[in-house]
């Protein structure tokens, strides 16, 4: 069977977050990597980087001085410092046993998968990207069945919605690209599956190269295409998570106090008829109703359904979990986005400075032909001119010729109080200031003043860290609610 329409609809989810994608990578490109790749039309119309082009026309070598990482160590410090275990609180007091296990069983699957460690990486792709995705499984890992929170590369993920809620809880698709290899695919799909897959894969896989030699293919990510696999060798699915609007029917059963409402299909309408025919009194009452299904689909580059079911969670809902910020009118505006062009003007102030610098004259010395003596040629003259305790022995010029030393001091261009404005500016408009950054206070700095500072400071980034504490919570709500459906016994 094949949903075609379903994939065009994944299609279009992920093109849509393509300039989402293109600020991420220029983030990352300003933050860790080059910040002279930026594409530019020189004088004769030819696109090329910036690099390329100040080094053709201005033959120099530009410089950069990172500025943005201090940010992003300083907010993942912050997060990394304030990060504590999950807690499960009862509401009902005669509960608190239960509340007890659910809080060692859920602070001991966060140590199993290293939450600490994954949420400074979330924290940083919240900053670069503005989006951070997590997909929270129940499966296995290294032989042990257990709740498993796998982070999501924002390249392979799309999701479409009315982008109305800053919450997204309007979110009607949701998914992520997967690459596997031919055996890792079968173990998904299970022994008990009919499909062909080499045949599905036929026209897409190598046939040449069946099996997969481990290579990196970070680099490939710049490159990404919804169709292909970084490695020509391993198979693509995707996996999609509909919400979908179904009629089913209320029960409402006086008789039984354990579970009074319970909700059934369509088809199952006839077994109640017949415990109805059998009450005297207090028959079950059914309603129809409407009601929300998330569905999955685990598709092929064809279209061919691989895997299809409703969610087999307990909480009815998809496995991610995810934030985005700042989300404004439906469009997403990465937090370290605000501040790149800054990190832009520095690096052409700097590297202008440095033109300047080179270009000035320096020691320059202008010698009379008539000056140097005759027994010397002018490169032995300048050897000796330039030797350290160097001696010249000539006869005067009746004209009284002599060296002259010409040194031009460099003009003020303005470039040093420019470059403190620019500096300046980062820090004031991420609000990450000296004292959050960990920076010593200077002596007449008195610790009232250095701890209002810091207060202030982490004031002025309350909405960015409270979105991710709340992301986090999130992650541990969904995690407890996979724990408590899926575990048979003590752990």
């Amino acid at each position: 069977m094949k949903n075609t329409d379903l994939l065009s609809r994944a299609e279009n989810a992920w093109l849509g977050l393509e300039d989402f994608r293109q600020t991420r990578r220029r983030n990352i490109n300003y933050i860790y990597g080059d910040q002279w790749g930026d594409l530019v039309v020189d004088d004769d119309g030819k696109v090329m980087t910036e690099r390329e082009r100040i080094t053709r026309h201005g033959g120099t070598v530009p410089l950069q001085n990172n500025h943005l990482i201090k940010i992003v160590h300083a907010l993942t410090g912050l997060i990394a410092k304030r990060s504590t275990m999950p807690v499960c609180f009862a509401r009902d007091a005669d509960a608190d046993e239960k509340s007890r296990m659910m809080t060692n069983a859920l602070q001991t699957n966060w140590e199993v998968n290293s939450m600490r460690e994954l949420l400074v990486g979330q924290m940083e792709e919240l900053m670069q990207g503005g989006i951070s995705v997590v997909c929270e499984e129940w499966g296995s890992n290294k032989g042990e069945d257990d709740a498993y929170t796998f982070a999501v590369n924002p390249d392979y993920f799309f999701f479409e919605s009315k982008m109305n809620d800053p919450r997204l809880w309007d979110i009607a698709l949701i998914g992520e690209i997967r690459d596997y290899t031919y055996p890792e695919l079968r173990s998904v799909l299970g022994s008990k599956t009919t499909l062909n897959l080499k045949e599905i894969y036929a026209p897409l896989v190598n046939p040449k190269l069946p099996g997969f030699t481990a290579r990196q293919t970070m680099s490939q990510h710049d490159q990404m295409d919804f169709w292909l696999p970084a490695d020509d060798r391993l198979l693509r699915t995707y996996h999609v998570w509909t919400r979908q609007r179904r009629i089913r029917y209320r029960c409402i059963d006086r008789r039984d106090p354990l579970q009074p409402v319970f909700l059934i299909e369509e088809s199952d309408l006839p077994a109640v008829e017949v415990l109805n025919r059998g009450r005297k009194d207090n028959p079950i009452i059914v309603e129809p109703t409407s009601d929300d299904v998330w569905h999955f689909s685990l598709l092929a580059p064809d279209g061919t359904v691989l895997q299809d079911y409703d969610s087999p969670y307990g909480h009815k809902d998809h496995p991610y979990v995810m934030t985005a910020y700042h989300f404004v009118n439906g469009k997403i505006y990465p937090f370290m986005s605000s501040v790149i062009d800054q990190q832009r003007y520095v690096n052409r102030l700097i590297t202008l400075n440095d033109m300047y610098i080179n270009s000035s004259i320096k020691g320059l010395k202008m010698i009379p032909k008539r000056s140097i003596p005759r027994n010397m040629t002018i490169d032995e003259f300048a050897r000796q001119a330039v030797e350290v305790g160097g001696w010249i022995v000539y006869e005067p010029d009746p004209t009284g010729a002599k060296p002259e030393i010409i040194t031009q001091n460099a003009l003020n261009l303005g470039v040093s109080e420019m470059l403190q404005l620019q500096l300046s500016s980062i820090n004031e408009i991420t609000s990450v200031n000296s004292s959050l950054q960990g920076v010593p206070p200077s002596g007449n700095t008195g610790y009232a003043r250095y701890a209002m500072e810091m207060e202030n400071s982490s004031t002025s980034v309350a909405a960015l860290t409270g979105k991710f504490t709340e992301f986090e919570r999130n992650i541990a709500r969904k995690k407890m609610k996979v724990i408590h459906q899926y575990y048979q016994k003590p752990r």
